[in-house]
């Protein structure tokens, strides 16, 4: 993978796998839980896990449930609840006892600021959002919300195509291509998933006065998956006393760290990481 750090896969309590990858070279700085997207996996994740390994940080990534590595029924989860409770296991089995962050890519996003404003963790030094779900940049069919509000609770397995438009993930063809050819990346979303992310991350928008602790926002703001201005609506309701950061590309597409903007993405990120752990006086 990377001379910059060595990856180890670990068992969960919960049953499931844990890439966790130290830098080599150096002792780690602060760690980061990965929580990705709706349809995808922590292997799209291992470019960006190298990319912490050689600034010394090291990185936590588990498919959350329903996708690859984890298909007991593809799209499909047990709830909110249950989500947050495999982040919860992840982070109290694998913190190293130095400054842990949370990125949430996407709907990973929506579950990450569901997790901190109804547990409200210890231990999180930080959190980034990455084009979080908070709402979508398109109005989903009404047919469609309708059905899901319908089978959830007769039928909570019952699964739809996302109608995801693959081309709004990236404005690098090459990455649009690797999106499209990867084996591991599927298309479905239950009744039930639809029913712990979409509302959730709706109430998590409108809950901005309560967030406690430091917060990176980056949303590009051509984003046509999951909507920008949500997500400054969010960010304009932080309270001022707490360090909050915005990363707001105006050409970027959803997946920043797959976008033009990578290298500018990653480094503020490093550079909150070092502000977080300035204040809380920890060696960075």
């Amino acid at each position: 993978m990377s001379g910059f750090f060595t990856e180890a896969l670990v068992e969960c309590s919960r049953g499931f796998m844990v890439h966790r990858c130290l830098p080599q070279a150096e002792r780690t700085k602060a760690m980061v839980l990965i929580v990705h997207g709706m349809g995808e996996h922590p292997g799209r994740y291992s470019d960006w896990a190298a990319s912490f390994g050689s600034n010394g940080i090291g990185s936590l990534r588990y498919a959350q449930q329903g996708h690859s590595g984890r298909l007991e029924s593809q799209g499909h989860c047990h709830g909110i609840d249950s989500l947050m409770d495999d982040l919860a296991a992840v982070q109290s089995e694998f913190a190293l006892g130095v400054p842990l962050f949370l990125l949430g890519h996407s709907m990973g996003g929506a579950v990450v600021a569901n997790y901190i404003l109804k547990r409200k963790p210890q231990g999180i030094s930080g959190v980034v959002l990455s084009s979080p779900y908070f709402e979508l940049a398109f109005e989903p069919p009404a047919w469609k919300i309708a059905m899901a509000n319908l089978f959830y609770g007769i039928w909570p397995r019952l699964t739809q195509p996302t109608g995801l438009n693959v081309n709004h993930i990236s404005r690098i063809p090459a990455q649009v291509e690797r999106y499209k050819s990867d084996p591991d990346i599927h298309d479905k979303m239950s009744a039930a998933f639809f029913q712990a992310i979409h509302p959730t991350g709706k109430w998590a928008l409108g809950q901005a006065k309560d967030w406690t602790i430091p917060v990176l926002i980056g949303h590009g703001l051509a984003d046509q998956i999951t909507s920008a201005p949500a997500s400054q609506q969010f960010y304009r309701g932080l309270d001022s006393s707490i360090i909050c950061r915005g990363f707001w590309p105006e050409h970027g597409f959803h997946e920043l760290h797959h976008e033009p903007e990578r290298e500018d993405w990653l480094k503020v990120q490093i550079d909150f990481m070092r502000d977080v752990c300035s204040v809380c006086h920890f060696p960075f």
